[in-house]
C-alpha cells in the first residue's frame, strides 16, 4: 500500500489473529481516507497483489 498509494501500515501478527495497524490523524484528508477504503475494498474482493 505504500509503495503505491502512500498509506503507511504496520502488520499485527498475533497468536489469535492477523493484520494491519492503519493510523489516520487529524491531517488525514477526507479524500486520504477514501482512497484508503477503496484500496481495502479491492483487496478484500480479489486478494493482495503478488
Amino acid at each position: 500500500l505504500f509503495d503505491k498509494h502512500h498509506i503507511f501500515t504496520v502488520p499485527i501478527m498475533h497468536q489469535e489473529f492477523q493484520g494491519i495497524r492503519i493510523t489516520p490523524n487529524v491531517y488525514t484528508t477526507l479524500d486520504e481516507l477514501d482512497r484508503f477504503c477503496d484500496q481495502m475494498e479491492l483487496i478484500a474482493r480479489n486478494g493482495l497483489p503478488t
